[in-house]
């Protein structure tokens, strides 16, 4: 075990340790000041454990594919755009035909109006899982903004062809068709 990781084990049982004296002391207070001592106690361990987290953050290449993918998806959910390119990029660096890697960092970059760089990623992932109506509807979105109504056309009917209730689909190709 690395030096950093023992030596953060021994300050979590000492912080732990504390932590339960306090606790038999929290135990005695009134009603009041028992709600305000927890509330400063779990905000004590959410930022010890913060620390830990930041002190103990591992090298990319130790985390697996899986992890790695799992990751960037969380940050993309939370709205960590960057973090989330960068994980997916570290995917396809090992793994260009990753799938899921190339439909997200696709629609990522199509959030943040990268659109030439989406139309490549979702083409790769069209090309990867032809069957999957959201790239294909991604991807008319993408081609609507670059202003290739054409391609436009044939995405939102392979994706209405693919899930035939896709009601955005039928929606965006209703109104391209105006």
């Amino acid at each position: 075990m690395p030096l950093f990781i023992n030596k953060t084990l021994k300050e979590l049982e000492q912080f732990l340790e504390e932590t339960h004296k306090a606790a038999q002391l929290g135990n005695k207070l009134k009603d009041g000041y028992k709600i305000r001592f927890w509330n400063i106690i779990s905000s004590g361990i959410y930022w010890f454990f913060i620390l830990l987290y930041k002190g103990t953050k591992m090298d990319k290449k130790n985390l697996t594919m899986e992890e790695t993918f799992a990751l960037a998806v969380q940050n993309q959910q939370k709205n960590n755009l960057q973090v989330a390119e960068n994980l997916y990029k570290e995917i396809l660096k090992t793994n260009p035909n990753h799938f899921q890697s190339n439909f997200l960092l696709g629609t990522l970059s199509a959030q943040t109006k990268k659109f030439d760089i989406a139309k490549q990623l979702l083409q790769k992932a069209i090309q990867i899982q032809p069957n999957y109506a959201d790239a294909h509807y991604n991807l008319g979105i993408v081609l609507q903004e670059l202003g290739e109504h054409k391609k436009v056309i044939g995405c939102y009917e392979k994706a209405i062809q693919i899930r035939p209730n896709y009601v955005n689909a039928h929606n965006n190709l209703g109104n391209i068709l105006k």
